[in-house]
């Protein structure tokens, strides 16, 4: 998984790849831990995969989240900054 660009302003790009068909939930938390936005939670082809975020659209504050995303159980986070 790869999120670009991190720091980010307005947007940022989060990409992962399957090698198989899969379960996949894709979700961004607050420092606190909890969910501000499910991007997917469902079965995915084997492909390539990109979705935006952006904790402002959204109406929440600029700061620290974690992308997760989770790939037949298995868990897989990055810290991401969104700035003014």
């Amino acid at each position: 998984m790869t999120v670009v660009p991190n720091p980010y302003s307005g947007r940022t790009n989060i990409t992962f790849s399957l090698d198989a068909d899969d379960e996949v939930v894709i979700e961004v938390l607050n420092t606190m831990g909890q969910r501000v936005a499910l991007l997917h939670d469902g079965n995915q082809s084997k492909g390539d995969y990109k979705y935006e975020f952006s904790a402002k659209a959204l109406g929440f504050a600029t700061g620290i989240y974690t992308v997760r995303v989770i790939v037949g159980g298995k868990f897989y986070s990055k810290r991401i900054i969104e700035l003014e």
